[in-house]
């Protein structure tokens, strides 16, 4: 399977999401408080989940595109992804650092949630498979000995 063809989009979708606002604004008495982007997020003395998400994002990103190298085809590379994914998905569940009540996703933090999940699950497909093929060109590899007598 061609796992280019799955990861090119939701790469690029999670970049362009990563500009938009993640939260909804939270209203607390006669104030507001907005998040911004993760990049916004990233950029406060608080932010070190969302500079820990963009440093596992780059990473991911960086990893995507070497699993899809056809000579680099090992199962350890794609694991690594959906672990990252993975933790990418419990950074958006669990929020952390944003205060209490935790706030909303808006649209493109759900969109954002959504890309996260789903590389994890295709991550994790194409490690399943990466590792059948392994199997499969290792015992095809085997040379029978002959039986001594």
């Amino acid at each position: 399977m061609r796992y280019a063809v799955l990861y090119g989009p939701l790469t690029i979708a999670a970049i362009v999401l990563s500009f938009f606002e993640v939260f909804e604004p939270i209203q607390r008495d006669h104030y507001t408080g907005y998040f911004g982007s993760l990049w916004e997020i990233a950029a406060r003395p608080a932010g070190e989940p969302a500079r820990l998400g963009l440093l596992f994002g780059a990473i991911t990103i960086v990893l995507i595109w070497v699993s899809v190298i056809p000579k680099l085809r090992t199962a350890v590379i794609p694991a690594i992804v959906a672990a990252i994914a993975a933790s990418c998905t419990l950074l958006l569940i669990i929020r952390p650092a944003t205060g209490d009540p935790k706030p909303d996703l808006t649209p493109s933090g759900t969109a954002l949630l959504v890309i996260a999940i789903s590389v994890t699950a295709v991550a994790v497909v194409q490690c399943v498979d990466y590792a059948q093929q392994g199997r499969r060109t290792r015992s095809s590899h085997r040379v029978e000995r002959p039986q001594q007598m």
